[in-house]
């Protein structure tokens, strides 16, 4: 009788790491995969996408305030120069800064990552980090 030894397959957990790219302004940018950061930056980036979460809940019940606005766009900016330094953030709009923040999360998390169920019950599709909805 012979013994099956336990593996741990780490391609099967995480799966194979694929570079996830954008193009903006004709250039194409390589952002960087979660793994590819360190504990302190992945505790930020969860930290940022967590309050950009809570703020998206925010923006499905009720209008958001201006402060609220200004915080969400400036999470957008940080997690997008935390993942891509060449990235031109401040000549990007925001709808195109929510897409990829969207594509990104899709990429590296899945498509269910997007689902979200909002405090009323409804169902509803988020960045996984937020988008506006006005």
């Amino acid at each position: 009788m012979t013994e099956e030894k336990k593996i741990l397959n780490l391609d099967d957990l995480f799966g194979t790491a694929r570079a996830v790219k954008v193009k903006f302004a004709d250039k194409e940018h390589e952002l960087l995969r979660i793994e590819a950061l360190g504990p302190k930056a992945i505790s930020r980036f969860q930290k940022m996408q967590k309050r950009a979460n809570q703020l998206q809940m925010i923006n499905i019940e009720n209008e958001i305030s201006n402060e609220e606005e200004e915080e969400i766009i400036s999470l957008f900016d940080e997690m997008l120069k935390m993942l891509c330094a060449t990235l031109p953030v401040g000549s990007m709009p925001f709808a195109a800064k929510a897409k990829t923040l969207e594509f990104y999360v899709v990429e590296t998390q899945g498509k269910n990552a997007l689902d979200v169920t909002t405090a009323k019950g409804k169902k509803g599709k988020q960045t996984g980090v937020t988008s506006i909805r006005r």
